[in-house]
């Protein structure tokens, strides 16, 4: 779990004294329609459940996880190959800093 997940279902128990152990944290399945009301508020462009997961794996690669724990914590089972052939895709901007930084590895 992430740490800004875990203190974020943390908050939500402990505001929520009363309710069971197996109660849902949210009480609706498809964030699709809140997300979109959300963004339109306040002004910013829409985006998607699949947008936030992109915006972690990107955090997640940046800050050097390794792409066998990234996809661990997507549910992925291919070891990080999935995150490779896709997601690394839209950091594409980043691979002219990153590939100076592991040839910088080389010469330390």
């Amino acid at each position: 779990m992430y740490p800004e997940l875990k203190k974020f279902l943390q908050r939500l128990r402990d505001e929520a004294l009363l309710a069971p152990l197996n109660a849902h944290v949210f009480a609706i399945k498809d964030a699709k329609k809140a997300l979109r009301a959300a963004c339109d508020r306040l002004g910013y462009p829409n985006f998607s459940q699949r947008s936030i997961r992109r915006c972690l794996i990107r955090k997640l690669w940046r800050a050097g996880v390794d792409k066998k724990l990234i996809a661990k914590w997507q549910g992925h089972q291919d070891g990080g190959q999935l995150i490779i052939d896709t997601y690394t895709e839209a950091f594409g901007e980043d691979d002219a800093e990153y590939e100076q930084q592991q040839l910088a590895k080389l010469h330390s």
